[in-house]
């Protein structure tokens, strides 16, 4: 049986589980089964994944899109396709930025830093340790490229992984603290 596309696919992420909903497929996975579920999209092997309500799910993992066959789905018997586009979140734009350089906060590890948020310019947006870091010259063509390439192929990873990391208790206090009314 080939397995089935669905569009309008929803994903939300629970005390670091994640639950994933299409029309008549809900399957809900835990903390240590998100990261096994990552380990698995890492290795680019098929794998196997028990969800909350211990049915096992197999999960094909692929460049653009992640299969998940459940064992006893008549809705779905060949599986199910997840497009990485469903893992994707919209944020929405910050509010105009002034010329110049902020002190804000970053996140180095668990550890909570300070540094400088740069307001204008080629880095525009982003928070740096140093000043000096603010105005740097452009990476190289082949550097660029190859960074390029690497982050097109990793797509749901870096998804997944921006999901959890979002949740930690480090990026909330630096949400906290970064915060500006």
């Amino acid at each position: 049986m080939e397995p089935k596309a669905v569009d309008g696919w929803n994903v939300a992420h629970l005390n670091g589980g994640l639950l994933l909903s299409a029309d008549d497929f809900l399957v809900q996975f835990d903390a240590g089964e998100v990261d096994e579920l990552i380990t698995i999209l890492n290795s680019d092997k098929v794998g196997k994944l028990r969800d909350t309500q211990g049915n096992t799910v197999t999960v094909h993992p692929a460049r653009d899109h992640v299969i998940l066959v459940r064992g006893s789905d008549k809705a779905y018997p060949g599986g199910i396709i997840v497009p990485v586009d469903a893992f994707s979140e919209l944020e929405e734009d910050e509010a105009p930025i002034i010329e110049g350089l902020k002190p804000a906060f970053r996140r180095s590890g668990t550890k909570i830093k300070r540094g400088f948020r740069v307001t204008s310019g080629r880095h525009k947006g982003q928070v740096v340790a140093h000043i000096a870091t603010a105005h740097k010259p452009p990476v190289s063509g082949a550097t660029h490229a190859r960074l390029r390439a690497a982050a097109h192929r990793n797509r749901l990873i870096r998804a997944l992984k921006a999901a959890r990391t979002r949740q930690k208790g480090a990026s909330l206090r630096l949400r906290r603290l970064n915060h500006t009314d």
